[in-house]
């Protein structure tokens, strides 16, 4: 009876601290619009589900109408700015319920917000900081180097995961590892997620102003609001990166560590020294901050990345397919002009483009500087002309967008 009534006790300060680590839904406030994210709604197969909360949300007051994308992983819903998002919240958090069997989704947003995290670690930092100069820390520096290990190493990972469950990992583990940190002696960790932090601060930023600018034209009316051509997922996971597989050899490498430092030193604290000593950070945060930089650099160009995620896969990405189909314009454009001796360059050229029709690529048309030929034609080698500077020129076209360059 008494490991039965520890064991049910265990099970709900796990299930309490599950629902305290468990992210809140994300919403986002547009002018008359909400965009309240959707953890399995959106998902394939799901589709009549998801009618039946549209239906019971356009049900509320105030609300003109709401559209499922499963695209975006949200319910958008136009509602006037002044009406509180809680009442559809409430419908949202009914309805969108996860099936039996069905793997819980922590949705897109399962990571802390930037600025907490950033925060998290100025703090750790001002902590650490103030550890330097009393000359003490609270917690061994090898605590967190088996925290980064836990944090870049998948496996450990996956136990973390399943040790915690119904909270996800991504959303604990960072302030757990800047809180660790920061009682550690030592800031150089928290220094490197410092860095990685403002660059997927920088990120959000620019993101969030893009989202601002395009909103209207994106979700602005139901027609647009609304989609479903979402297939089921992948046929199988993605395989790992180049960060992964480095941090797969680097748990071995610091396993090895750690029993060959116990073997010559004799000193289990000695020993597990040597084994964090391989801790892999430097790859992940590499590819974080490139990712981060990449999407802001998209943003303000007026791309944008609606899964920030899949920015940080193309470290897996050896071949890209492109049709050349969708490269075309349909139009025809000038691509080269052969000039015979005696003639101007650049007269020849106004002439070549005031006379292409590119509606009637083949046709001949005259023009004050001779005629023009058709796509690919060009004089003969010898033989007469019709009159001076009737053949002054040959011209290939190819169908090219009008802002691309030469073609291949």
């Amino acid at each position: 009876m008494p490991i039965r009534q520890a064991r049910r006790a265990l099970g709900e300060v796990g299930s309490i601290a599950g629902r305290a680590l468990r992210p809140s839904r994300t919403v986002h406030r547009y002018p008359d619009r909400l965009h309240i994210e959707l953890r399995h709604l959106h998902k394939a197969g799901r589709w009549s589900e998801a009618q039946a909360l549209e239906h019971a949300v356009e049900e509320l007051p105030a609300v003109h109408w709401a559209r499922v994308n499963a695209a975006l992983g949200r319910l958008i819903v136009h509602v006037p700015e002044e009406v509180s998002p809680e009442d559809v919240l409430e419908v949202v958090e009914a309805l969108d319920a996860v099936l039996e069997g069905e793997e819980p989704g922590a949705g897109l947003f399962a990571a802390p917000p930037t600025a907490l995290a950033l925060g998290a670690d100025l703090v750790g930092l001002t902590i650490t900081g103030a550890q330097w100069v009393l000359g003490r820390a609270p917690l061994p520096s090898e605590v967190a180097g088996l925290v980064a290990f836990a944090d870049t190493v998948p496996v450990l990972r996956g136990v973390l995961a399943a040790a915690v469950p119904g909270a996800p990992v991504e959303r604990w583990l960072p302030l757990t590892q800047a809180a660790v940190q920061a009682l550690a002696p030592g800031g150089t960790g928290l220094v490197v997620d410092t860095a990685q932090r403002l660059w997927q601060r920088r990120e959000a930023a620019a993101t969030h102003r893009l989202w601002r600018i395009a909103e209207a034209d994106l979700t602005g009316a139901p027609e647009r609001a609304g989609c479903t051509g979402v297939s089921g997922g992948r046929s199988h996971d993605l395989r790992d990166g180049p960060p992964e597989r480095h941090a797969g050899r680097m748990l071995a490498v610091g396993l090895g560590g750690l029993v060959l430092g116990g073997l010559l030193t004799g000193s289990a604290r000695r020993a597990l020294d040597v084994g964090v000593a391989a801790a892999p950070k430097a790859p992940h945060a590499a590819r974080e901050v490139f990712a981060a930089e990449l999407a802001a650099r998209l943003a303000g160009r007026g791309v944008l990345a609606l899964h920030p995620a899949a920015l940080r896969h193309l470290d897996r990405i050896d071949t890209v397919l492109l049709d050349a189909d969708a490269l075309k314009a349909g139009d025809l454009v000038v691509d080269e002009v052969a000039v015979l001796a005696g003639t101007s360059e650049a007269e020849v050229a106004e002439h070549v483009h005031a006379l292409l029709d590119p509606g009637a690529p083949d046709e001949v048309r005259e023009g004050a500087g001779g005629p023009s030929a058709p796509p690919n034609a060009c004089c003969p080698a010898g033989g007469s002309r019709p009159r001076a500077g009737a053949c002054a020129v040959r011209a290939r076209c190819w169908p090219w967008p009008r802002a691309g360059g030469r073609a291949p």
